[in-house]
Order: structure tokens, then sequence, then C-alpha cells
């Protein structure tokens, strides 16, 4: 069974990762990760959820 680089959990599958913000904002956490590694579903979703809200909170106009 796989293991996660990024929990270390044992999981079924790992999944490929392509959006540029979800790379960058793992990176931030675990700069020895490659996307090649891949990443469990927890983690998956975590960081593409983590990269939808550092998307919309960047495109938000200012507020004074």
């Amino acid at each position: 069974m796989p293991i996660c680089k990024l929990c270390n959990d044992e999981c079924d599958s790992l999944h490929d990762l392509a959006k540029v913000c979800t790379l960058e904002l793992i990176r931030r956490d675990h700069p020895e990760w490659v996307n090649e590694s891949g990443a469990c579903p927890k983690c998956k979703a975590y960081y593409e959820r983590l990269g939808n809200l550092v998307s919309e909170v960047s495109n938000e106009p200012n507020i004074r």
C-alpha cells in the first residue's frame, strides 16, 4: 500500500496535483515534497480547498 509523503498515512492510491497554487502551498509546508510523490485523497482535498480559499481571497477587491 502506498504511503502519502505529506501525512505519512497509508492510502489506496496517490493522486497527481497539478494546480500551481496548490503546489506552492504544499512546498511551503513540505519543502522536500515533489509532485511525482503524489498525495493521498485526504491531503489532495485539503490542499485543493486551501488553494481555492487563497485564490478567492487574492481575487477580492480591497475593502476600506
